[in-house]
């Protein structure tokens, strides 16, 4: 049976395959013929209308006298179509007024629109611009509801604009009245340091966890493991000032990759796993605790989102709303610049639109400071531009910053937010690729890496620890890191070069040092800071809680490293020349040590497995070595193997 798609208002497209009789084929339009003309090419037959169509839901082919229904494919990625269906999102979704609940869908082209409200069926109204909509004299707050079409099939879908989700088939309404609550004021923060966590991963030791898995395990107090602090307790002393959530919307969890929450269902509702009590208050409450807590210390908290794709477009809720609007094609088919199987099309106004409206939702809600984009040389840059511009008229401090890796080829070069057009997104941080292929490596086998002595790296770490200047990032733009969740581990990757265990640890903590003494905003992998180990293995996506879980005992084992690190971090805070834009940078080659002179200070770093003497005949105050702070003069400074010292 032949499919026919209208891709533009003048453009009607069908498979070759599927047609055999061109000069059989009539357009009619309420029953009135309507001229084309026809092209083709190598897989499609294509009929050009001599005028537009306005009626989009009042024309049929005939084929040999059979009528075939017109579907509606590439024409909702007009801008035309665009301009016809505009409405003001923030009038979407279901509101509580008194004792009248409305329920508002924007669903373009569907016949009809039922809304499905406690599993009771009700026809909606078509109220023009794409919208339907109900109203019900009473207040129906917890109720719990989802939606369905009617075009060419029936799409059945959760509401896009909800807040929660009862199981991630129904949505709640949620009296916005009651999301009402007094917000934990967060201090400005000058020192960005981003630490990285699942809530899966954080809280899954049950030994040590009333709240495995949860945001409220997320929050506890007062958990311990062999008399030391664990989880939330241990977290606010480490010295941190952002902590980075991955992906907390929902997920899929159906199949067996274990992803992280990268395979998202949707963009709007929390992932149930991860909240302990299933009514949608309970589900807000205990996110909007968590984050409370972390500014009670002083730390905020970012998102980490993906908007770059979704786990199944043929189940996603803004895809069901309407078909082929929501994600980029390229010859017919969804773009794949994801490798996950499609690309959402940002550049959309809807979408963009919906992207804002999210970032103030969570900012109001949450009282969110963040986002981390999962992929987002994947977006263009005008979303990136909106989204910031959106969030910080709310919260000036809101930090922002993505994965900038040029993917796919639909979207031209100039209009994709990656690192090379970093010059495009004041404001906008950027994961540092190169700093991290430098300071650890390509590969967890590649030996060279600056951590392991490699020091023909060498005019490549001064070029990234003073910032990336090439890329015309600022030090606000670049994000420093050798280790985040689906790489191998530095302690995995060190240990397969070095069998001495304090070998091993005293290389690790270089690497840290490296990433918090360098221009830029450092980021740390959860449990980096105790030598995590995923046991040698590369990427553990796909791979269960065995693997991938903190070990809180390894923290106690080495807690020694761990206070390294909050002296680090307490090294960044207190000397303000890792931060300050004008700051006088001069690098010096002595053997193998470098000589970075920062401002007032002075950072003899020594990658090589032989210590270092220096001596100029001056006698020097010595404030930080591999032990962490320290308060002593010399005249001639030992740098230990694989070490920092650092003088004022």
């Amino acid at each position: 049976m032949a499919s026919f798609y209208l891709d533009d208002y003048r453009l009607i497209s069908v498979r070759k395959s599927e047609l055999a009789l061109t000069e059989n084929l009539k357009l009619l339009v309420n029953n009135i013929e309507v001229k084309f003309n026809i092209s083709d090419d190598a897989d499609y037959v294509y009929l050009h209308l001599e005028e537009d169509f306005n009626e989009l839901n009042r024309y049929m082919v005939l084929l040999d006298g059979i009528p075939f229904e017109i579907k509606f494919r590439f024409i909702v990625q007009t801008e035309r179509f665009d301009e016809e269906y505009r409405v003001d999102l923030n009038t979407l979704g279901s509101f509580i007024e008194g004792n009248k609940t409305t329920f508002r869908l924007w669903s373009p082209l569907s016949k009809t629109a039922i809304l499905h409200l406690d599993n009771v069926i009700h026809k909606m109204n078509y109220v023009g611009r794409g919208v339907f909509e109900l109203t019900f004299d009473r207040n129906l707050s917890g109720h719990f509801y989802h939606y369905s079409t009617l075009r060419e099939s029936v799409y059945a879908f959760t509401d896009p604009f909800s807040y929660a989700d009862k199981d991630h088939k129904n949505s709640y309404v949620v009296d916005r009245n009651k999301l009402k609550y007094e917000k934990v004021a967060l201090k400005h923060i000058d020192t960005p340091i981003i630490y990285e966590t699942s809530v899966r991963d954080f809280t899954s030791d049950s030994v040590s966890f009333k709240y495995p898995q949860t945001f409220k395990g997320m929050c506890e107090q007062g958990a311990k493991l062999d008399a030391y602090p664990v989880g939330f307790d241990y977290m606010k002393k480490l010295g941190i000032t952002y902590v980075q959530l991955m992906p907390i919307f929902a997920f899929d969890l159906d199949h067996s990759d274990y992803n992280w929450g990268y395979n998202p269902l949707t963009y709007n509702s929390l992932h149930q796993a991860y909240c302990y009590g299933k009514g949608p208050y309970e589900q807000i409450n205990e996110l909007r605790d968590f984050i409370s807590l972390c500014h009670k210390y002083g730390m905020g908290v970012t998102f980490d989102v993906v908007f770059n794709h979704v786990y199944n477009v043929k189940s996603f809720n803004l895809a069901n709303m309407l078909p082929y609007y929501f994600f980029r094609y390229k010859d017919g088919k969804l773009g794949n610049a994801s490798y996950c199987g499609n690309e959402v099309r940002t550049e959309a106004f809807f979408t963009r639109e919906y992207l804002k409206l999210l970032v103030k939702r969570f900012i109001d809600i949450y009282d969110l400071d963040g986002y981390r984009f999962d992929l987002m040389g994947i977006l263009d840059v005008e979303t990136i531009e909106a989204i910031r511009d959106t969030a910080r008229e709310l919260k000036p401090d809101f930090l922002m910053y993505g994965e900038g890796w040029n993917m796919g080829d639909i979207v031209p070069f100039e209009y994709r937010a990656i690192k090379e057009n970093a010059y495009k997104l004041d404001g906008v941080a950027f994961f540092n690729d190169d700093f991290r292929r430098t300071i650890r490596g390509n590969y967890i086998d590649d030996k060279n890496a600056y951590m392991l002595g490699y020091v023909d790296a060498r005019d490549r770490v001064k070029r990234v620890m003073s910032g990336s200047y090439e890329y015309g990032l600022n030090i606000n733009q670049t994000i420093n890191y050798i280790e985040c969740h689906d790489n191998y581990t530095v302690y995995d990757k060190v240990s397969r070069f070095f069998d001495d265990e304090k070998m091993v640890t005293r290389i690790c903590k270089l690497s840290m040092a490296l990433v918090m003494i360098s221009r830029g905003i450092p980021f740390i992998n959860s449990g980096e800071e105790f030598l995590r180990t995923k046991h040698g293995i590369d990427n553990t996506y796909n791979l269960d809680d065995s693997i991938n879980m903190l070990d809180w005992h390894r923290k106690n084992n080495y807690l020694d490293v761990a206070r390294y690190f909050s002296d680090l971090c307490l090294l960044r805070k207190t000397y303000k020349e890792f931060t300050e834009e004008n700051v006088d940078i001069e690098f010096v080659d002595y053997y193998e040590v470098l000589i970075y002179k920062l401002g007032d200070l002075t950072i003899y770093i020594n990658p090589c497995i032989f210590d270092h003497v220096y001596n100029d005949e001056m006698e020097h105050e010595v404030i930080f070595d591999d032990s962490g702070f320290v308060n002593y003069k010399r005249s001639v400074l030992k740098i230990k193997a694989f070490s920092i010292l650092i003088t004022k």
